[in-house]
């Protein structure tokens, strides 16, 4: 079993993300919590005033113990106070007022390209009030409508002439929070433009700034394989795998990836630091067989190290990496007994203090959670399976990864993705080798640019592998065979996943009919838990009507059966707007809505366009394509008129000015988003 009494920071890690979470929930500031320390410590020192002399000893124990996890909590809120930058008076998001105004800002990250705009981050630095240019800060995503004639580069200052936006909430149900995900990267606006409003000045990169060095290397590399004459999809994945640029990598091969297990490979990870780590030691393998040098070796691994995690923008699983193994390069070389669980709370606390709202970052749960199965499951896996033949064995070894990571990852993979691949295990063993090979010739053509002849050898290589690669990405990618999808997951299922794995393990290791008690009434308080929720939501009917721009979409729910009807919506967009929806019902029947009427619970909902635009006295009447109706046939004191997104601005304004006029109720999903109306 897990030593939990020789890892203090699990505890302190405990405390400290309790902290954070009450910090996000609660929006609790530094004055209050503040002034909550103070009494919590001054009721606890005149508890302790009144303590006999003979229970001193065992009350100042406690004492201790309660400060110091008073004082854990404490600094978590502080960090995660002073984290959000938007919390300082001037930062832009108090001069939003969403007129034209006036402000310098740089840009801090690599620019990409999309299909309409230039998209890029910007710092602003200055804004203009009053005639005076005030400073300011705060991250931006600006948005530069194309086509765009001059170049935007990483570094270089820019007037912008716009209105500063916040940005907009969720415009459908259970649909990805792309607001929250920039909030806690402290960007807390947007800004559209085209390029008239955008006027160059003289700038100065920066380069001894730590991370702006970091971003410049990475800027370069990318340039660099971006002009190899590489095709469109080994360009994205090199540079995904070298540095983490993943901005360019189409869709379709995103979803090839997450079907086969092997999504990790592309958002750069431990696994890529591990892969920097093998060359660093390989290297030091040839240089120490002449001279020893056990210090050189631990500062020349961990200056790299660092190097690599700045390249990569100080990713999550980066920073883990980094950490973990340059205390355990640290502990080794002075001859100093490690716990590999230990190390791992740790990094996960410091990475913490400076980044406290990564707590809430799927790459960074996914991460340790992985890191923790591999260290728990990974011996118990080798030792208790071997094969005598030496192949077998390594592929049994490398399985062993893949299942051990799995085994600890899939709560949080099915609350957050929704799907499971299958043959995970087997796309692992043929992907993950070519990706190394990858990185390898890839990291060729960045030393050996200049060198034509290299060059064009190893865009030739790095091609080939990627086509190979995909095509092996591709054979899983079936929901048939390949994997499993729509499965609901929600949070009481996380908990008890995480809780049946932790039950699991303790069967394996005590192997008694109490341990077997224990998790099989586990099982049992799941399912009933999960039978009674189920039971709950196949009650459920409603009128879902969803925000898609310029085109009609709504279902309609009895029970766990949905008919949808659709117009000429996307993969895209359905995956985007209507799946998320659909991911939160168990046991889910979908059909095509047949036809335009539709009665449920002696409620009728009936669609009207300009080919069907004949009314009887329904309940809703969800008006699509700017169709025009009889008034006369509706009854106001029933009827409730819902406006979708297909319809213009223009016929909207003369139609509800109608609705109020007759007093007819109604909902426009243009203004409202998406409606969810229970029937």
């Amino acid at each position: 079993m897990i030593p939990f009494n020789s890892i203090p920071f699990l505890k302190i890690l405990i405390i400290y993300v309790l902290g954070i979470i009450t910090a996000v929930v609660f929006d609790v500031n530094t004055i209050s919590i503040l002034l909550f320390f103070v009494l919590f410590v001054i009721t606890v020192c005149l508890f302790f005033l009144h303590i006999k002399k003979s229970q001193l000893q065992y009350v100042f124990k406690w004492l201790f113990l309660i400060l110091f996890a008073g004082f854990i909590f404490y600094v978590a809120i502080v960090s995660c106070y002073f984290f959000k930058e938007k919390n300082y008076t001037q930062h832009c998001s108090n001069y939003i007022n969403g007129k034209n105004q006036c402000f310098i800002a740089s840009i801090i990250d690599i620019p990409v390209v999309t299909d309409k705009y230039q998209k890029a981050t910007i710092e602003l630095e200055f804004i203009r009030l009053n005639n005076k240019w005030e400073k300011t800060s705060g991250k931006s995503i600006v948005y530069i409508k194309l086509p765009v004639n001059k170049p935007y580069r990483l570094g270089n200052s820019y007037v912008i002439y716009s209105p500063i936006t916040s940005l907009q909430n969720n415009k459908n149900p259970f649909e990805f929070n792309y607001k929250k995900h920039l909030e806690l990267q402290n960007i807390n606006s947007c800004v559209f433009i085209n390029e008239a409003q955008v006027f160059s000045i003289i700038s100065v990169f920066n380069f001894y700034a730590l991370k702006n060095l970091g971003l410049a290397i990475k800027n370069k590399i990318v340039y660099i394989l971006k002009n190899a004459n590489l095709s469109q999809e080994a360009f994205s994945i090199c540079a995904a795998l070298l540095v983490g640029y993943d901005d360019e990598i189409k869709n379709d091969v995103m979803q090839s990836f997450a079907h086969s297990g092997t999504l990790h490979i592309l958002s750069v990870s431990g696994m890529h630091t591990g892969f920097v780590y093998q060359f660093i030691i390989w290297i030091f393998i040839l240089i120490e067989r002449k001279k020893k040098m056990p210090i050189i070796k631990c500062v020349s691994i961990i200056f790299a190290l660092c190097c690599f995690a700045l390249i990569t923008g100080l990713s999550p699983a980066v920073l883990r990496a980094t950490i973990m193994l340059s205390l355990f390069i640290v502990a080794k070389t002075i001859n100093k007994f490690h716990n590999s669980y230990n190390i791992l709370f740790l990094s996960a606390f410091l990475i913490l203090i400076f980044y406290p709202f990564l707590i809430l970052n799927v790459g960074f749960i996914l991460s340790y959670t992985a890191v923790f199965g591999l260290i728990y499951f990974y011996p118990i896996l080798t030792n208790r399976i071997c094969f005598n033949n030496y192949w077998l064995q390594k592929v049994w070894q490398f399985s062993a990864i893949s299942i051990a990571a799995t085994l600890t990852t899939w709560p949080i993979t099915l609350y957050f993705f929704n799907q499971f691949p299958i043959w995970f295990v087997v796309s692992n063993l043929i992907i993950i080798p070519l990706s190394a090979i990858l990185m390898f010739v890839s990291t060729i053509i960045i030393f050996c640019f200049k060198i034509v002849c290299i060059k064009s050898l190893c865009a030739l290589v790095l091609n080939y592998i990627t086509n190979l690669m995909l095509a092996c990405s591709n054979l899983t990618n079936n929901s048939s065979y390949g994997y499993v999808d729509y499965i609901p997951f929600n949070t009481v299922d996380v908990c008890f996943g995480f809780l049946l794995i932790f039950m699991l393990a303790y069967v394996i290791f005590n192997k008694t009919w109490k341990a077997f008690f224990y998790f099989g009434s586990i099982c049992i308080v799941y399912l009933t838990f999960s039978t009674y929720i189920q039971l709950k939501e196949f009650s459920k009917s409603e009128l879902v009507v969803f925000y898609c721009k310029h085109k009609s979409a709504y279902l309609i729910r009895s029970n766990n059966i949905v008919y949808l009807s659709a117009d000429n919506l996307s993969l895209t967009e359905f995956d985007k707007i209507i799946k998320p929806y659909l991911l939160s019902i168990s046991n889910l029947k979908l059909q095509k809505l047949q036809s335009q009427t539709c009665v449920i619970k002696n409620q009728s909902i009936k669609q009207i366009n300009k080919l069907n635009n004949i009314l009887n006295n329904e309940t809703y009447i969800i008006v699509s394509h700017n169709c025009y109706f009889n008034f006369n046939d509706i009854n106001s004191n029933k009827t409730k008129l819902i406006f979708d997104t297909s319809n213009s601005y223009g016929y909207l304004e003369k139609i509800k000015k109608q609705c109020k006029k007759r007093g007819v109720e109604y909902l426009d999903i243009k203004e409202s988003f998406a409606q969810i109306i229970l029937l």
